[in-house]
């Protein structure tokens, strides 16, 4: 699996155009941004908004362990904003399948998350801890991101 991000480097209304995108899978609430899920093959997707276009390539690989290829990042966001965080784990060689758990602080109730690998946080007015949990292949490991509300 894999984060392509077409966000356009100037602000735009414009609506971006996915073209080879067979296994694309859409983020709530931006359009820039997709999760592929490919096979062992390469995969070749390309964006376009406006004039500019991006051609994302890439191969799945097999991978000896899970490992995290996008983890959420610690950041400063304004009261009363939106973030979204992201998490992704290569395990393309391990059976079984991928289990995501997104939390918040010392809470060990799941944060409820449409897709598993992304966490969408309307009108956040406190700093916290998010972390994501990732269970696969009876393995466990977690990424945490510090989150600064001013």
């Amino acid at each position: 699996s894999a984060f392509l991000d077409c966000t356009p480097s100037k602000p735009t209304s414009s609506t971006p155009t996915w073209l080879e995108c067979r296994t694309c899978t859409d983020i709530p609430s931006n359009k820039y941004v997709k999760i592929v899920r490919a096979d062992k093959d390469t995969e070749v997707v390309v964006c376009q908004v406006n004039s500019v276009v991006r051609t994302f390539s890439f191969k799945v690989t097999d991978a000896t362990d899970p490992v995290f290829v996008v983890t959420p990042r610690s950041q400063t966001v304004a009261a009363g904003k939106s973030l979204t965080l992201y998490c992704l784990v290569n395990a393309s060689s391990l059976n079984g399948s991928i289990q995501y758990s997104w939390y918040k602080n010392d809470d060990n109730t799941p944060l409820h998350t449409p897709i598993p690998q992304v966490l969408i946080i309307n009108n956040i007015n406190d700093s916290a801890h998010y972390t994501c949990s990732v269970t696969t292949g009876g393995i466990n490991m977690s990424h945490t991101a510090y989150v600064n509300v001013i």
